[in-house]
């Protein structure tokens, strides 16, 4: 066997011991019918959200649970809360070089999921949902379903050409028209988490006085690769 081989051989089973390790921080973890956990839970600094997560309780007993088993959890020293919520996911692709490929995700369907929280108030929430490379962003209005805020590329069928869809400026426009200060310059608010936070924020200090109360978990930087070609315009 080569140097080169041994060498890689270390490596993968470092990896495989270091990724199989838990690590267990404070954390809470709120039930169906409203109990309140506290103990530790396994972070795993997600770049996805997660599927299901792992909580020690004060007892040392371990339990997984999915969303469909609690309503929230929280990693404390993470600064980082998840609420359980039934959503759909815009299929159509958020990269410009997939949907000129016309790979797309599957098709849209309703899942219950842990969305990360960015902005939470009794009012109004701004959720986060990282599948794969892709970002999904959403708001809720009190306790009410999670509406995704729609951005995505995609090919004109009469045209042929490729189109960025920002209807997500349009709903902002919508649902924050209370306070006109959180939708100043809306052609420049991205579909990012820095973007759309900020506009939140605003919005909830107008209208409600209040500071909201923030996560600090910064999005994720996806490298895309690939020449983008035929970008003609924008709705």
């Amino acid at each position: 066997m080569s140097r080169t081989w041994i060498l890689f051989a270390i490596g993968l089973a470092l990896y495989l011991h270091s990724s199989a390790q838990t690590n267990y921080k404070e954390g809470i973890v709120i039930g169906n019918n409203g109990d309140t956990l506290r103990g530790k839970i396994d972070y795993r600094n997600w770049r996805s959200n997660p599927k299901v997560v792992r909580f020690q309780h004060t007892n040392g007993q371990v339990t997984t649970y999915t969303p469909m088993d609690i309503r929230s959890f929280e990693v404390i020293e993470a600064d980082e809360s998840y609420v359980s919520a039934s959503v759909t996911m815009d299929p159509l692709a958020e990269d410009p070089n997939k949907a000129l490929q016309d790979i797309n995700g599957e098709a849209d369907q309703e899942e219950t999921r842990f969305l990360l929280r960015l902005v939470h108030h009794p009012t109004i929430s701004l959720l986060l949902l990282t599948k794969g490379d892709r970002n999904h962003f959403y708001y809720r209005k009190g306790t009410e379903k999670p509406v995704e805020l729609i951005h995505h590329f995609e090919i004109d069928k009469v045209t042929d050409q490729l189109t960025e869809v920002k209807l997500y400026q349009s709903q902002l426009a919508t649902i924050l028209s209370p306070c006109p200060s959180s939708i100043k310059d809306l052609d420049h608010i991205r579909y990012q988490t820095e973007d759309l936070r900020k506009a939140f924020q605003i919005y909830l200090q107008c209208t409600e006085g209040v500071k909201p109360e923030v996560h600090s978990k910064k999005e994720s930087t996806v490298i895309r690769f690939g020449l983008v070609a035929g970008l003609s315009h924008t709705q």
